[in-house]
């Protein structure tokens, strides 16, 4: 692989009004304008931390734009993610003191 490919940037920065960057894998395949539009409203957060992440299966969320990553200053960062996908969590940075003051279980495998 040439020295050049290797340090191509692997995302597009999306324009937007807020203080963090969009960073957006999305060449060559679909990105929904009203995603988009939810990803600049979530980058205007004062509690959205350095910049976004978009994956190319972007769209459209309920409160999060599924497909993104929002890391977050002082709050639990979110990633956007279909209920069918969740991922088995394991506790780090004591999640599992969080679901227990929160009242919901810790899941199993």
């Amino acid at each position: 692989m040439s020295h050049e490919k290797r340090h191509e940037k692997q995302y597009e920065t999306l324009a937007s009004t807020g203080h963090v960057s969009i960073h957006a894998r999305t060449r060559g395949v679909p990105f929904d304008a009203k995603a988009q539009a939810q990803l600049k409203n979530i980058a205007a957060m004062d509690i959205v931390h350095h910049h976004i992440a978009v994956m190319p299966d972007v769209h459209l969320g309920k409160g999060a734009t599924i497909g993104s990553v929002i890391p977050s200053v002082n709050a639990p960062s979110r990633c956007g993610m279909p209920q069918r996908c969740q991922h088995d969590r394991r506790n780090t940075h004591g999640l599992q003191r969080y679901r227990e003051r929160d009242g919901r279980p810790e899941r199993s495998g």
